[in-house]
């Protein structure tokens, strides 16, 4: 060793430094990246779990003959307006035809129909709605309800013209 460095030499080592400084900062990147995504998904998980656990509570919510009356009440002050010949009511109820949770019953029940329920009515509506309690509404439940009260709503108006 003299002090001195070839040319290629020189070429070699700065260009080796220059990938190892890249991919150094690649690595650092794609770390990054990836803790980033790591904490969407937990983030994802625990949104997820909150809801799990505000339908588990919701199912679980006590209610009495009184909050079944009331929701009961309710809907039936709806089934009683609504006419399957309209075409917006239709579209109401056939966003029941599918598997709900209870705070999706429950947003449901607003956008369709203006219908808010208390923690206690919406427990007593699940379970009714609940019948092998799994916590899974089946919105034809909801359905079948929803017309027996109309038809009911029917019978009682029909009995008190006559």
């Amino acid at each position: 060793m003299d002090g001195y460095i070839e040319g290629y030499e020189f070429t070699l080592g700065f260009f080796r430094m220059a990938l190892d400084a890249q991919s150094a900062d690649r690595q650092r990147r794609l770390d990054l990246a990836m803790e980033e995504e790591m904490a969407r998904k937990r983030e994802e998980r625990d949104k997820i779990r909150e809801i799990e656990l505000k339908n588990q509570a919701l199912l679980e919510h006590p209610h009495t003959d009184a909050d079944r009356d009331s929701y009961y009440a309710k809907l039936s002050k709806v089934a009683k307006w609504w006419r399957a010949s309209e075409y917006l009511d239709k579209i109401a109820l056939e966003s029941f035809s599918c598997i709900l949770t209870p705070m999706q019953l429950r947003r449901q029940l607003f956008h369709s129909f203006e219908m808010k329920l208390s923690d206690a009515e919406l427990a007593a509506l699940c379970a009714d709605m609940d019948r092998d309690g799994d916590g899974v509404l089946d919105g034809s439940e909801f359905m079948i309800l929803f017309f027996r009260l109309q038809r009911e709503q029917q019978d009682a108006e029909a009995a008190r013209k006559e």
